[in-house]
């Protein structure tokens, strides 16, 4: 059994998309995904395993450093799938949970606190 939410219109999409995935998750999902369109105008793909919680990270704004995390993820092996600030801020949260030997809260926590001159 599977089943598909769009939208397509002026208000931002991935809450919309989420919510619509969060009322068929009663069906037994056991995985979920979302592609959209970004603001670069690339189609960026999100997926996993498990609850539509367990998808999505949603943050408002722009990651003015993401490319110099990126690059520094590139060094450290880390591969990407998409050019998006989001999936940078994605991989960086891992990179401080495995290299600080923490739980997800905290490197979230760490992460946000994250000063561009230091890593």
């Amino acid at each position: 059994m599977c089943g598909i939410v769009g939208y397509i219109g002026p208000r931002q999409a991935v809450p919309i998309l989420l919510k619509g995935l969060k009322r068929l998750e009663y069906r037994g999902y056991d995985s979920a995904g979302l592609a959209i369109i970004n603001s670069a105008n690339q189609l960026a793909v999100y997926k996993t395993k498990g609850k539509v919680a367990d998808l999505a990270l949603i943050h408002n704004g722009i990651i003015e450093n993401y490319p110099m995390l990126r690059e520094k993820l590139l060094q450290q092996g880390y591969t990407f799938q998409s050019s998006t600030d989001t999936e940078v801020l994605v991989q960086w949260i891992e990179y401080i949970r495995s290299t600080r030997k923490t739980d997800l809260f905290h490197a979230v926590q760490l992460t946000l606190t994250h000063k561009s001159s230091s890593s």
